[in-house]
């Protein structure tokens, strides 16, 4: 199937490099942007996903200065947490932005949301809250 929505790539598309959830190492790859929030938070929407599939998604945060260069994730602190679908494998400062790459395996169907928080190393009270937003298919 060729499905493809929002800059999302199922794992079954035979689409040309450039997508944000190829499983290769392409220095090139397409980012989707991270939208602020009215809270201060950012948030990401990877658009349609299939369910017990695992995808690569990378997406950039715009314009945050207070951040610092050396940045890590910091583990998610919510109660209703079970064991989360999201790894962040890097996080790269750029020109443009922060540059997130992470991986996301989906288990279940519906609207699912899971949070990470970026993190100046040292600084702590410096972080950033950011909730990947998709909708997984089954």
């Amino acid at each position: 199937s060729t499905s493809k929505v929002g800059g999302v790539r199922f794992p079954d598309d035979d689409e040309p490099p450039g997508s944000p959830t190829r499983r290769d190492d392409q220095s090139n790859l397409s980012t989707l942007i991270a939208i602020l929030e009215k809270d201060g938070s950012y948030l990401v929407k990877a658009g349609f996903l299939k369910s017990h599939h695992c995808y690569e998604i990378v997406f950039t945060i715009l314009d945050v200065p207070t951040l610092g260069k050396d940045l890590s994730c910091s583990p998610s602190t919510s109660p209703t947490r079970r064991s989360s679908s999201l790894w962040v494998h890097r996080i790269n400062s750029t020109l443009e932005g922060v540059k997130v790459t992470c991986e996301y395996r989906t288990h279940q169907e519906g609207v699912l949301q899971e949070e990470i928080t970026l993190v100046t190393r040292g600084r702590k009270d410096n972080s950033l809250k950011v909730r990947l937003q998709a909708r997984v298919i089954g």
